[in-house]
């Protein structure tokens, strides 16, 4: 059994910050993000796919999605899955991996990736999410290592089994009680196996 420690920084900034450390780390190294974080994590597995195992994606859509541009970014990446060209995202990362920009992709079909859309998430819309889940399908070789949760009436933020506001009501710390653990389900599927998790939460000012 291994044990994870989650580092979940609430409000923006930190400051006074020690100089990070060397850290005597394991091989087997994911990322997870929620909303512009899901993105940022997809983006960064795509990209470091030879180094990174899987990826925990709540609430983002599919790689390249904004193309550059801010004002795709924040409409057609959040609420307009119609929108979205999934052979075309391919395509580009296939031309940036033939550049040598970013990794190969055949290392995605390894990976592990777990995706998560709450049912009432107004602010990145569940069709946008599957569009995520499409990116990935045509790498990922095993259906197994491609979980998706699309049932639980959450809003836009994090999922918990014992912290945060109502499920179905946004707050301004972006995590829902909605009885059931993100974080865990989503190390769990991306590890394969059953985890102890102890959570550590960093509450920064602005």
């Amino acid at each position: 059994m291994k044990a994870f420690l989650i580092i979940l920084s609430l409000v923006g900034l930190c400051y006074g910050q020690s100089k990070l450390g060397k850290y005597n780390l394991e091989s087997a190294v994911s990322v997870s993000g929620l909303s512009s974080g899901s993105y940022m994590a997809n983006q960064f597995h795509v990209a470091q796919s030879k180094r990174i195992i899987g990826a925990g994606l709540f609430a983002g859509g599919p790689y390249y999605c904004a193309k550059g541009s801010m004002m795709t970014a924040t409409t057609t990446c959040m609420s307009s899955p119609l929108s979205i060209n999934v052979d075309s995202l391919r395509t580009q990362t296939q031309s940036y991996a033939n550049q040598l920009l970013i990794d190969p992709v055949s290392n995605l079909a390894n990976s592990r990736v777990f995706i998560f859309s709450g049912t009432r998430d107004t602010t990145v819309v569940p069709g946008v999410v599957k569009k995520q889940e499409d990116y990935y399908a045509s790498y990922i070789s095993s259906g197994g290592a491609l979980k998706t949760v699309y049932d639980i009436a959450a809003v836009h933020g994090m999922p918990t089994d014992f912290y945060g506001g109502a499920c179905g009501s946004t707050n301004l710390e972006y995590i829902n009680n909605c009885g059931y653990n993100g974080a865990f389900e989503a190390l769990n599927h991306i590890y394969g196996g059953t985890l102890q998790v102890s959570w550590v939460f960093i509450i920064c000012n602005i």
